[in-house]
């Protein structure tokens, strides 16, 4: 499936993913369906008792989530490292070994401020206190902190992500400590 398949079944389900109503369980199941079909390898290894919900982070919390736990991140910039340091690594200089899309990275770090994010970052944690690990949005995450690192500025970073939580979590490969 290539990209243009991405962008016609965002622009088609755009209004219920980027304006969820969690209570709406036809809703609920769409963009179940979604993910799934899209992301199934990611989803597998998430626990089912997982439950969802929409919270509010500072930014020294968006800065403190683990990127995910996956070959290609790990490879560029190690394991368990949250995006304010992956953001320091990056602009120290990338080290020889890719793993990670970064032109994708590039190309949204310099849509911030003339486009409008408005998909959440989707994060996982054993509870709504502990650690969190980004599984969905690593590209945008670290976009959005490498510019906060070159700007000074944090108005770009989001007020608001999914979080699923699991006292299973501990069990999901994707799962940083």
């Amino acid at each position: 499936m290539g990209e243009d398949h991405h962008d016609n079944v965002r622009s088609q389900f755009d209004e219920i993913v980027t304006n969820p109503d969690v209570n709406d369980p036809k809703r609920n199941y769409i963009r179940r369906h979604l993910l799934w079909r899209l992301r199934t390898p990611l989803l597998r290894e998430i626990p089912r008792d997982i439950e969802w919900q929409i919270i509010d982070i500072s930014n020294d919390e968006f800065g403190d989530m683990k990127i995910i736990r996956e070959s290609g991140w790990c490879k560029v910039f190690g394991l368990n490292k949250t995006l304010a340091q992956a953001a320091d690594i990056y602009v120290s200089g990338l080290p020889e070994e890719q793993g990670v899309n970064f032109e994708k990275v590039d190309k949204i770090r310099e849509s911030i401020g003339s486009f409008d994010f408005s998909n959440k970052l989707i994060c996982i944690a054993i509870d709504p206190d502990s650690p969190r690990t980004l599984i969905e949005g690593n590209h945008r995450g670290l976009a959005f902190q490498i510019h906060k690192l070159r700007s000074g500025t944090a108005d770009h970073i989001p007020k608001e992500i999914i979080l699923g939580t699991s006292k299973n979590m501990r069990q999901c490969a994707w799962f940083c400590q």
